[in-house]
C-alpha cells in the first residue's frame, strides 16, 4: 500500500481569512434631531468594529469637529489623532490629544439636505490593549468649502489610555444636535 501525505495551507494572516461583516444595529435620528448617537453593551465576538454614517448636524458652520468616544471615556487628552483635511482650496494637517477621536462632520452652513459621508474602524475592539482608528469621511457642499478628510488615531493620549476592550461607542458633535434623518450603522467584522 502506498500512504500518501497531502498538506493543507493554512490562513496566516487577516488577508488570506474569510470576513464576514455582520450589522449589529442601525440608527436614524428621527424628528427634532439627537445630541449623541451610541450603541452600549456591544458584544465581544468580533475583531473590528465599523461605523458607516451619514450625517448632518445643526450648528452654523460648515465643517463640525465631531467626536468618537469609547467605553463612556471622556477625559480630556485620553485620545490622539492625527488629521488629513483636503477642502477645495487648501490641504492641512493636524494632531492632537483629546477628549475623543475627532472627524469633521457635515454642519448647517453647507448646501441644504445635504449629508456627509463617513466610515469609521476601530480596531481589535475586543482584546485589551491601547484601540487604533481610522476615519475616511467627506463633507459635501457646493462651494470651496466642502471638504475631504483622512484621520487616524489612537485610545492613548498625553493625560492617559483606555485599554479595555470595547463595550460602548459614542458620537457627538462639538456644538449642535443630528438633524432628522442622519444615520449611522455600526457592524461588527469577524475574520473566519
Amino acid at each position: 500500500w502506498r500512504i500518501f501525505c497531502h498538506r493543507q495551507h493554512l490562513p496566516t494572516t487577516r488577508s488570506e481569512l474569510m470576513t464576514v461583516k455582520l450589522l449589529i444595529e442601525t440608527v436614524t435620528v428621527g424628528a427634532g434631531g439627537a445630541a449623541s448617537i451610541e450603541w452600549t453593551a456591544i458584544n465581544q465576538d468580533g475583531q473590528d468594529l465599523v461605523i458607516v454614517l451619514s450625517s448632518r448636524n445643526g450648528e452654523a458652520v460648515t465643517m463640525l469637529a465631531s467626536t468618537i468616544q469609547i467605553n463612556g471615556v471622556t477625559s480630556a487628552n485620553y485620545y490622539t489623532w492625527i488629521r488629513l483635511l483636503g477642502t477645495g482650496s487648501a490641504v492641512n494637517n493636524a494632531t492632537a490629544s483629546d477628549s475623543g477621536v475627532q472627524y469633521q462632520g457635515q454642519a448647517n452652513d453647507t448646501t441644504a439636505n445635504t449629508f456627509d459621508s463617513q466610515e469609521f474602524r476601530i480596531s481589535n475592539y475586543s482584546a485589551t490593549g491601547v484601540k487604533s482608528f481610522s476615519i475616511d469621511g467627506a463633507v459635501e457642499n457646493n462651494a470651496t468649502a466642502a471638504g475631504t478628510t483622512l484621520f487616524a488615531g489612537s485610545s492613548s493620549g498625553t493625560s492617559g489610555s483606555t485599554t479595555a476592550a470595547v463595550t460602548s461607542v459614542k458620537l457627538a458633535g462639538s456644538g449642535g444636535s443630528f438633524v432628522e434623518h442622519t444615520t449611522a450603522s455600526l457592524y461588527k467584522i469577524k475574520y473566519d
